[in-house]
């Protein structure tokens, strides 16, 4: 192998491996999987968060979280919610997520928007429950670092 794509393959390796730990089971992968190997489905594919990262986009996007999401993945995003025992499986470490490299708006829209019922997981889908800027806002709190 050319050292450039050694260098490719080992960043994908790192990248699912670290999903592997922020999603805590191997059922937990299968989304993971699935964008590494076909990306992310229309509609989704390539859209960026319309919304600027201000205070005010920050703080809706923090009381949406805390409303539709800390139960299960925490109030600091570690995937620690008090719903966490009774889960089939564990929620992803948010936390690390983000910090991963391939994370980008469209993955997370899709996420929250689709749910994770068709990868086994009983994360609910949020399209029909919140407004498309609202997800938007969900994603800006995450990325602003779960600010309190």
């Amino acid at each position: 192998m050319k050292p450039k794509t050694l260098i490719t393959v080992a960043a994908l390796a790192a990248t699912v491996a670290a999903a592997a730990l922020a999603h805590g089971t191997p059922e937990g992968m299968l989304r993971m999987k699935q964008y590494m190997h076909s990306g992310v489905p229309a509609p989704y594919g390539g859209l960026k968060n319309p919304l600027p990262p201000s205070p005010d986009t920050v703080a809706r996007g923090r009381a949406l979280y805390d409303d539709n999401c800390a139960r299960c993945h925490g109030a600091r995003g570690l995937g620690d919610g008090p719903d966490l025992k009774e889960l089939k499986l564990p929620p992803a470490d948010l936390v690390h997520m983000l910090d991963m490299l391939p994370m980008n708006d469209d993955y997370f829209l899709w996420t929250l928007s689709e749910g994770g019922v068709p990868f086994g997981s009983q994360m609910p889908a949020f399209k029909d429950v919140l407004e498309r800027d609202d997800v938007w806002r969900v994603i800006a709190f995450m990325r602003a670092g779960f600010p309190r």
